[in-house]
């Protein structure tokens, strides 16, 4: 018999001899890959301060000179040229080479001339290689100068063959980037790129959600390093590299509210891993980062809104993302997606992907409702309060939902004015406009297709979001929506009122039902398999 005052210390050897530990060490954030977060584009100057000393260095690492704490500095373009880049539109993407040439051949048959290009880059963990992350992207031949006259093609064809535009680069511009303390006049110049590091960095008057309802300037806070860089227009970007979880505890509480529930939080954690890491190479391929800042990709705002409760959830789920297929899931989700999500070619062309397939979001006594791509069917649906997941109008929530209620069902009223100018500013001009009409709705009822009837002749407008902004200067909350019309005494509609469902575009994880199913006692991982059909969840590092 081994003596008591042993035994302890000889479990203790025992479970480090028979690697029976109760919990692994935490791996730490250096093992996580880095990221270059695109934080501003195509702007003429910027000025910033740092939290304590800094270094400045060049394109090579090397430094140049010092900066003191707390000091101003203006960050701008003195010299360029521009690069070029050119617009090219995408019909489909593919995994498998040979799907994609099968795929091409039944375009050309159709009338389209293609050309197939492979996209994405190898994501490195250390020195391994843990996806190549390689797709292959048909394009078609064509190709423009500048993107409204890709919008024009792309809206004659749509009918035909639905598709999306991406930037193409053909030449990198020229110039020097300058940074200038404004209290001493201290000045260093470099071709190309400068960067700060050994400090946080808080940029100035940076504008937030830009034709959003909620759009305003903001000071915010970027850890490690941060870069001035040229981008194609010729003009100043500024990049925060960082490594992929810090970016992720800076996404977290920017795209969902700490007050949210813990397994919400944590879902959240994992499909925004999963968005920065889905696209990898593929999404800003023309420009100098692999994810911008704001809602084009998720929202990421640095320091400023980081606390304990949304870093914990990050670090409980540290390096898990979804897969589907074997590779990586772009990850998708939105704020509030009305009881039903969407497909996301419906949304936005494009090839379909098989884990964002649009759903009801709750009970099966949803489906009662039918098919929401039916105008009568999704008219029903947008006028009743149904049962979802994301309906927290029908539950008593947490405070940290109670904004949400505003966005499940909603009513907006829009000036015949209001209207036209809204479609002026896109260059879209039918007289005075006498009616709003869907053409054709997605899974979840959102209009896709929208015509626009009006004293000087008709327009028709493609895609959710090219919908939403084109009838309202800050973004309507969603496609999904009736119309209903006032007219005056000349039979010209006055007002036109709408009548609408949800906020975000739908795909993917709608996070308001996430939260509800989390106060449900839902898991993370419950949820997610939910909102992403058939992925797995797997620790990547």
């Amino acid at each position: 018999m081994i003596p008591r005052k042993f035994s302890i210390a000889f479990l203790l050897v025992l479970l480090f001899l028979t690697g029976c530990a109760i919990q692994p060490p935490p791996i730490p954030m250096r093992t996580s890959p880095d990221i270059r977060v695109g934080l501003l584009d195509n702007i003429d100057w910027i000025e910033f301060t740092a939290d304590r000393d800094f270094t400045i260095t060049g394109p090579d690492g090397r430094s140049i000179t010092y900066g003191k704490k707390e000091s101003k500095w203006r960050a701008k373009v003195v010299q360029s040229i521009p690069g070029r880049v050119i617009y090219r539109l995408s019909a489909h993407t593919f995994s498998d080479k040979g799907l994609a040439r099968r795929k091409a051949k039944e375009m050309e048959l159709a009338g389209f001339k293609t050309e197939i290009r492979p996209v994405g880059r190898p994501l490195m963990v250390g020195n391994r290689v843990v996806t190549p992350n390689r797709l292959y992207r048909i394009y078609l031949q064509a190709s423009f100068e500048n993107r409204s006259e890709a919008e024009t093609y792309r809206d004659h064809i749509w009918d035909a063959q639905h598709t999306t535009i991406a930037r193409q680069k053909v030449k990198n511009a020229l110039g020097m980037i300058q940074l200038t303390n404004l209290e001493t006049g201290q000045s260093v110049q470099s071709m190309q790129l400068l960067s700060i590091q050994n400090a946080s960095v808080t940029l100035m008057d940076i504008p937030v959600g830009e034709g959003f309802h909620w759009e305003h300037l903001e000071n915010r806070e970027y850890p490690e390093i941060v870069q001035f860089e040229l981008g194609l227009d010729g003009k100043l970007v500024v990049i925060n590299r960082i490594p992929l979880e810090i970016y992720v505890q800076g996404v977290v509480p920017s795209e969902m509210p700490e007050g949210f529930p813990v397994e919400a939080l944590k879902a959240q954690a994992i499909a925004a891993r999963g968005k920065a890491l889905g696209g990898w190479g593929i999404i800003h391929q023309a420009d100098p980062y692999d994810v911008c800042a704001t809602v084009h990709c998720q929202v990421y705002s640095g320091l400023s809104r980081r606390n304990p409760k949304t870093d914990h959830a990050v670090k409980e789920t540290a390096g898990q993302v979804m897969w589907s297929d074997g590779k990586i899931c772009d990850s998708i989700f939105g704020a509030v997606c009305g009881g039903h999500t969407e497909d996301v070619d419906k949304a936005w062309g494009g090839s379909p992907y098989s884990y964002l397939v649009g759903a009801y979001d709750g009970p099966d006594a949803l489906k009662k409702y039918g098919p929401l791509s039916v105008e009568d069917n999704a008219i029903k649906w947008i006028e009743n309060s149904p049962p979802a997941y994301c309906n927290s109008v029908r539950r008593n929530v947490p405070k940290a939902l109670e904004y949400t209620k505003k966005y499940f069902r909603w009513d907006v009223e829009l000036a015949q004015n209001e209207v036209q100018q809204a479609l002026l500013k896109r260059s879209i001009d039918v007289g005075q406009v006498l009616s709003l009409i869907s053409e054709e709705r997605g899974v979840s009822g959102r209009i896709i297709r929208l015509r626009i009837s009006g004293t000087e002749g008709e327009h028709y407008i493609n895609g959710e979001l090219n919908i939403r902004r084109a009838l309202s200067e800050t973004t309507l909350w969603s496609s999904c929506f009736t119309v209903r019309t006032v007219t005056g005494l000349d039979t010209i509609p006055d007002t036109f009122i709408l009548r609408g469902a949800g906020w975000g575009h739908g795909v993917g994880m709608c996070q308001t039902g996430a939260a509800i199913m989390a106060l449900s006692r839902k898991s993370y991982r419950h949820i997610l398999k939910h909102y992403y059909e058939g992925i797995e969840i797997k620790r990547l590092y």
